[in-house]
């Protein structure tokens, strides 16, 4: 059995409503709490940002770093994305010439 019909073999009656003792408010918390679970997972995606050097022993993308949301200006700009650059990586990046140390923001789903 897995641990939402566990939950709900202690938590409800046969018709899947909450049966437990307490007061209206906690029924209904377990009740929305019930129906959350039993949803089906969403889709999660992971944002993922790499820079690549223009230099004679690079060996591709190095990792930068990861969110479960895009990026906002300030966390690239911790991460050492050059203010002049923000949109363009916000946009996804790329190399934009001359520079020899470019970005990319990909989202991974």
């Amino acid at each position: 059995m897995n641990p939402l019909d566990q939950l709900k073999a202690v938590l409800c009656d046969p018709s899947g409503r909450c049966c437990i003792d307490g007061s209206d408010e906690d029924r209904a918390i377990i009740d929305r709490a019930l129906k959350e679970l039993a949803k089906p997972e969403q889709a999660k995606s992971i944002w993922i940002l790499t820079r690549e050097i223009n230099q004679y022993d690079q060996d591709g993308e190095y990792f930068v770093g990861a969110w479960n949301q895009k990026p906002t200006h300030q966390m690239l700009t911790e991460l050492g994305v050059p203010q002049k650059r923000l949109r363009k990586v916000l946009d996804g990046g790329g190399r934009v010439y001359p520079e020899e140390e470019w970005f990319y923001l990909k989202e991974q789903k």
